[in-house]
C-alpha cells in the first residue's frame, strides 16, 4: 500500500518536472523568464571585455610578484648556505 503512494508521488513529481521543462523550453516559457528576470538583464558584451582584460592583467601582474618573490627566495637561500659555509646549490 505505501509502495502505491510513493509511485504516485514519483509520477505527480515527473509530470511537474515534465511541465516545468515545457514551460521553460518553449517561447512561452522564454517570455515568462523574461518576465521573472525584467530589469535583471547580464552585463553587456563591452563590460565582460573589460572584465577579461582586467582579469588577464591581473594574472600578469601576479606572474611578475611570483618571479619577483621566486628570485627573493633564491637570492636568500644563497646568502644563507654562504653564512652557514655551505657549497652553493648547483
Amino acid at each position: 500500500m505505501a509502495e502505491n503512494g510513493r509511485r504516485g508521488v514519483f509520477l505527480v513529481g515527473l509530470a511537474a518536472g515534465a511541465a516545468a521543462t515545457w514551460l521553460l523550453a518553449t517561447g512561452k516559457g522564454r517570455a515568462l523568464c523574461s518576465r521573472l528576470t525584467a530589469g535583471r538583464r547580464g552585463p553587456e558584451p563591452d563590460q565582460l571585455v573589460d572584465v577579461e582584460s582586467s582579469a588577464w592583467q591581473d594574472a600578469a601582474d601576479a606572474d611578475e610578484r611570483s618571479e619577483a618573490l621566486r628570485r627573493k627566495i633564491d637570492e636568500t637561500r644563497r646568502r644563507l648556505r654562504e653564512q652557514v659555509g655551505l657549497p652553493p646549490e648547483a
